[in-house]
């Protein structure tokens, strides 16, 4: 199989939620040191192509020890809107 430098859109998808569904099997947990690990996550989404990535950001709101560190999509107000329903810090245009 052969990997593309420039992944589609459902490409990046499948990664970014396969690494997502690993989060609650990591190491750490069950470790019993007693303190939970932190994870930073970043959301990319694109407006412009039916409305596909906005709500990503609202995913990450109530689990624990998950902070939304930036948020990217091309559009800046969509972007700026992500940031504020996630309490992300930073927002980029191009996710590379």
């Amino acid at each position: 199989m052969t990997v593309s430098r420039h992944p589609s859109r459902r490409q990046f998808l499948k990664t970014g939620l396969g690494v997502l569904s690993a989060l609650p099997v990591l190491p750490g947990r069950s470790t019993g040191t007693g303190t939970a690990p932190h994870y930073r996550a970043v959301i990319v989404g694109h407006t412009g192509a039916g409305d596909f990535g906005h709500g990503y950001d609202q995913v990450f709101n109530n689990l624990p020890n998950v902070q939304v560190t930036a948020v990217s999509d091309p559009d800046d107000a969509g972007a700026r809107r992500a940031a504020e329903r996630s309490g992300a810090v930073r927002t980029y245009r191009d996710y590379r």
